[in-house]
């Protein structure tokens, strides 16, 4: 899934440093507030497997229930997707253009 979205964040304008950081497990350094936020949800729905109560507050008032909604719909997507490709052992072809996970 990485090789997939990597690319794609890419060709839609994230800088290259945001991405090397994600795939390092770095924070990004996110100009936008509304980004900032999408990340702190995603990072913590994913080691958390919840949000507390200050992040869903936040993410309502940022993104608004529409949008919080969609995001949390997305994250459980992907998150469906890199667990099927990941227990199937698909690889992406080669040559990797995006750098793999450490």
């Amino acid at each position: 899934e990485w090789y997939a979205q990597a690319r794609l964040a890419l060709r839609d304008g994230v800088a290259p440093d945001v991405i090397e950081a994600i795939r390092l497990g770095k924070t990004p350094k996110l100009k936008r507030e509304d980004d900032r936020v999408v990340y702190k949800v995603v990072q913590e729905l994913g080691a958390k497997r919840g949000l507390s109560q200050a992040s869903f507050d936040l993410a309502r008032k940022t993104l608004g229930d529409d949008a919080l909604a969609e995001l949390v719909t997305n994250i459980a997507f992907y998150t469906h997707v890199a667990l099927t490709v990941s227990a199937l052992n698909i690889l992406p072809p080669e040559p990797f253009p995006a750098k793999p996970l450490p």
